[in-house]
């Protein structure tokens, strides 16, 4: 009998150490839970606070996204008005190029007429 409660006050002293370390585990994730739920509860106000800026900044890219194209669809147009009149300009210097090499085969370019420009006959020919 003294045998039986000597094993009976074993399991109830290891039951008691066994208790006693899990309220204190349990003590230490109610600690950790509590953290982390202060953690999220800042975590989630800095959120809050920084939602209407991360929508603001997204608004101001998009703007920016949408200036910067108008301005390179302006600046296609103007670079394509200039590529015209670059194209025009050199038509044009083509004719009088080929309108002053078909009169020069009527004309002599040593005529008073040529003198008179002060552009040497040889150059007229490279026009």
């Amino acid at each position: 009998m003294e045998e039986l409660i000597r094993k009976y006050e074993r399991r109830v002293n290891e039951a008691s150490t066994q208790i006693i370390a899990l309220k204190s585990e349990v003590f230490c994730s109610q600690q950790d839970l509590d953290s982390l739920l202060s953690e999220k509860c800042l975590l989630d106000t800095e959120n809050e606070r920084l939602g209407p800026d991360a929508r603001q900044i997204q608004f101001q890219m998009e703007n920016e996204i949408h200036n910067s194209a108008s301005k390179i669809e302006e600046q296609q147009k103007i670079l394509k008005e200039k590529e015209d009149t670059i194209k025009k300009f050199a038509e044009e210097t083509k004719a009088v190029r080929h309108h002053l090499l078909d009169s020069s085969n009527h004309r002599p370019l040593d005529s008073p007429k040529y003198r008179a420009t002060g552009i040497p006959p040889g150059l007229l020919l490279n026009l």
